[in-house]
């Protein structure tokens, strides 16, 4: 069994931890208080801190626009390009979609150059109208991790441990590369639910989208962490100030102010969703996309008006969750070292919270569970059905030669790389050696790698995408019927992505910057 690790804060005081199962499924030893994990998004709320840090002294404003400090950010022409804030992009407001493809696909391999992480940036697609849609995406992160180390001139992970970290004596946080010294390795979860072990997520310092998801941590450092958080919070809404004696945290009436709504209950505040009971505070879990809108195992009913503090975050091999609730300076911690079938994080968070508020305690967790789990696999089902029934068995029109070549984004620094294989075609992302797909023919001049959540999570070490488009590659042909682009919908929620064929041949390209 992978492990899972909990911690509860209440009144300021930690009241309980507990571990379980094992750190690494191939060893017996069991996880702790100061056993490691990957915490993944949660880290969007120490980017937040950071940038506090930095607007109490002066060095930046809520207000500074991108492109006032990163020049690069100007090559984006549209509002977001011109307009967008630090604000804007901590509160997940600027309408760029997630554009996972572009960073990251197989066995943790990173596919940018960190110098090449905001340029990129500027080519992510805007999809939803700007400050006024939520849309929640770590290319806005990465904006605010460049923002961070432009003005420092120190890496994140430097700033954030000599700002945040070391002040509260947090030795088992970390935004490099975690070791190996009691660490919950990475797993993924096979369809009968047993477990396998894969490559711990690569997200670090060195990525440039560190604050979006690169952090480690234990449940001792975590609990402490939030201690000081919730104290300073409370300080400073009583005191109207922006500082805490004897704590980092600034700026912690803006980090925790509601920017951008998300529904009547919900809203995005700066690394953290704020949900007022009753409500649905799994809504960044995966369970929430495979339970639907009527299956809601705890909704405060009984606490209206409570405000609670929460994230999520989700890696292949990692989950986490966290809860806040400043009115009793409690914490909930939940981590596992794994990206399970359903997000045992979520449930036992609200089933704790449930207990803590005197709320009647549901009971339906256990079939809860394996609705999300049918769900998923059921989903994936689906997926399978819909490619199949859409293969026509109509063969590419040119020689599998023809298709051949390096095919680069609009920026030039993005290239994927079709050679023959057998009956069908090998794509290579970034020249790296895993984000590699087989592609067989599906109809004509489209190619296509079946679904299977298996070999995708288990075996290529990636995260579920449940869209058809995101498993086919479209080519075209000129007028002289050469074969001149490739069409991959690599980001389900906005316009399918277009490669032109480098004609020299050559795996590199001038960027266009």
């Amino acid at each position: 069994m992978k492990s899972l690790s909990i911690g509860v804060l209440l009144h300021g005081e930690v009241i309980y931890t507990g571990h379980h199962g094992r750190k690494d499924i191939t060893k017996s030893e069991p996880p702790n208080d100061d056993t490691l994990y990957h915490i993944a998004s949660l880290t969007k709320l120490l980017t937040a801190a950071a940038i506090g840090v930095l607007i109490d002294e002066g060095k930046l404003h809520w207000e500074t626009r991108i492109r006032d400090v990163l020049p690069e950010f100007k090559l984006r022409k549209d509002i977001v390009g011109q307009e967008a804030t630090l604000i804007d992009v901590l509160s997940n407001r600027t309408g760029m979609t997630l554009g996972n493809a572009f960073w990251g696909l197989r066995s943790g391999e990173f596919l940018l150059p960190k110098d090449q992480v905001v340029p990129t940036s500027c080519d992510i697609q805007a999809v939803r109208p700007f400050r006024k849609r939520f849309l929640y995406t770590n290319w806005n992160y990465a904006l605010a991790t460049a923002i961070i180390e432009k003005v420092t001139g120190k890496t994140f992970g430097e700033f954030v441990k000599e700002r945040l970290l070391d002040p509260l004596d947090l030795r088992r946080t970390t935004l490099g590369d975690p070791g190996t010294d009691n660490v919950a390795m990475a797993h993924a979860i096979y369809d009968n639910g047993t477990a396998c072990k894969i490559p711990f997520p690569n997200l670090s310092d060195e990525t440039g989208m560190a604050g979006g998801a690169a952090g480690k941590s234990s449940i001792r450092d975590l609990l402490i962490m939030y201690k000081s958080l919730l104290s300073a919070y409370k300080h400073q809404l009583k005191s109207g100030l922006t500082s805490t004696p004897g704590s980092p945290f600034k700026q912690l009436k803006t980090v925790f102010a509601p920017h951008i709504g998300i529904n009547d209950q919900q809203s995005y505040c700066l690394g953290l969703y704020k949900t007022t009971l009753p409500g649905n505070i799994g809504i960044a879990s995966l369970n929430h996309a495979f339970l639907g809108p009527k299956n809601k195992p705890f909704s405060g009913a009984l606490n209206p008006g409570i405000e609670v503090f929460h994230h999520t975050g989700n890696l292949p091999g990692t989950t986490a969750s966290m809860f806040l609730l400043p009115a009793t300076q409690t914490a909930i911690v939940v981590l596992t070292n794994s990206l399970p079938l359903s997000d045992p994080t979520d449930f036992t968070g609200r089933l704790i919270l449930s207990a803590l508020l005197n709320e009647t305690r549901p009971t339906n967790f256990p079939d809860l569970s394996k609705m999300v789990r049918q769900n998923q696999l059921l989903a994936y089902a689906k997926l399978i059905s819909q490619l199949e029934k859409g293969k026509t068995g109509v063969p590419p029109p040119f020689p599998l030669s023809a298709y051949a070549g390096v095919y680069f984004n609009n920026l030039g620094n993005y290239n994927v790389q079709i050679i023959p294989q057998g009956s069908g075609l090998l794509m290579i992302v970034q020249n790296k050696p895993h984000t590699r797909f087989a592609l067989l023919p599906y109809d004509g001049n489209t190619f296509y790698w079946p679904a299977n959540r298996e070999r995708e999570l288990c075996v290529d070490h990636g995260f579920p995408v449940l869209s058809a488009g995101f498993h086919k590659i479209v080519f075209t042909s000129n007028t002289d019927d050469v074969v001149d682009r490739l069409i991959w919908d690599c980001d389900p929620g906005a316009k399918p992505s277009i490669f032109e064929k480098n004609w020299n041949g050559s795996m590199a390209r001038d960027v266009k910057l």
